[in-house]
């Protein structure tokens, strides 16, 4: 039995994140949740503009079994009265191997704090950054932020993301280091209380116990974007949710390391025997020819809304856009022919065995 992990600790942390997120709840609106509508940062796609102000240069990645390190901060929306934050680096692969000059973070409202403000009801949260200031990151990032777009067109149980344009402010020096897209993503406990959900604590998961549309929607994302970086079985960049019903639905997320992003430290597993990320990899289950051809309807009746999406996102050069899309095309390409589809997909499945 082979597992694909990319990084031991990087996998526990986000099991951690989420067996945590059983017993420790955060500041959420209830009676928002409770609606099943996005809480106010989500419930818009246009880009949040903000400025972000701390001591970047004292952010530090915790060391293995220390918790979170926490500095304070400030936002500053459309030049409005600041919101007070503590910030956290999050990611320490990225924060340690490729030293960022704004490493991802994790950050932590207090609910005084952002009373009539668009980060009203949320507590802690994950933003994703652009590292450095290089074209290079800022495509990354806008190519990651796409991937959770593309699998809300695909899934009712997608994660909430948001993008932002934010300049990075270094208060010890008093400079702006630079300015770029980042993105929010919902926080797990906010996403499973807004879909009437239960975040999942299963060690070993087996996918044959899920609805296999569910499932087999979630492993041809996977594909469409060329990502290997996960395991459903073992909830590497997986979450878990069990529905109101009982089924149980995976909800993917952590793009980075996927061919759509193509960022410059993502590198195939040796087992995968391919060269580059951006060739695609079927990781996921056999399904049956019923199961196949629905999915196959559900990825072609979004393939207008995909394309929209890349269409309309902010900052992304007319080259990188092109190549996005013609991307997405080659993978509707195996969708559409049968002899392909028998290559890259059939023949490629795994039973659980396998796994």
């Amino acid at each position: 039995m082979h597992i694909f992990i990319r990084n031991k600790a990087y996998s526990i942390i986000f099991r951690y994140l989420v067996v945590a997120s059983l017993v420790l709840v955060s500041a959420i609106d209830t009676a928002l949740a409770q609606t099943g509508e996005f809480a106010a940062l989500f419930a818009t796609p246009e880009p949040l503009i903000l400025e972000l102000k701390a001591d970047f240069g004292a952010l530090k990645a915790p060391k293995e079994g220390q918790g979170r390190i926490y500095l304070p901060g400030e936002i500053i929306v459309d030049g409005k009265s600041p919101v007070a934050v503590r910030i956290a680096v999050r990611g320490k692969f990225r924060a340690k191997k490729i030293r960022c000059r704004v490493p991802m973070l994790w950050l932590r409202f207090e609910t005084d704090d952002t009373s009539g403000s668009v980060f009203a009801g949320q507590g802690d949260i994950p933003l994703t950054t652009q590292c450095t200031g290089n074209k290079k990151n800022k495509d990354n990032v806008l190519q990651e932020y796409l991937a959770y777009r593309m699998f809300q067109e695909l899934s009712p149980h997608g994660l909430g993301a948001r993008l932002i344009l934010v300049t990075y402010t270094d208060t010890r020096k008093s400079k702006k280091l630079f300015d770029g897209p980042a993105f929010f993503v919902e926080h797990f406990d906010h996403f499973a209380l807004r879909i009437g959900a239960q975040i999942a604590d299963i060690e070993r998961f087996d996918p044959r116990t899920a609805p296999p549309i569910d499932m087999a929607t979630h492993d041809l994302f996977q594909f469409l974007i060329a990502n290997t970086d996960w395991s459903a079985v073992y909830q590497h960049n997986v979450l878990l949710v069990e529905l109101g019903n009982g089924d149980i639905a995976p909800v993917p997320f952590d793009f980075d390391w996927a061919g759509l992003v193509n960022a410059s430290y993502a590198y195939p597993s040796d087992v995968l025997k391919v060269r580059s990320v951006r060739t695609r990899v079927y990781r996921g289950l056999c399904y049956d020819n019923v199961t196949y051809d629905a999915v196959k309807v559900k990825f072609a009746n979004s393939r207008s809304s995909i394309n929209a999406l890349i269409d309309g996102l902010p900052g992304m050069s007319n080259r990188e856009r092109f190549s996005t899309i013609t991307y997405i095309d080659d993978f509707y390409d195996i969708l559409g022919d049968q002899e392909s589809f028998a290559v890259k997909i059939r023949k490629k499945c795994r039973t659980l065995d396998k796994f």
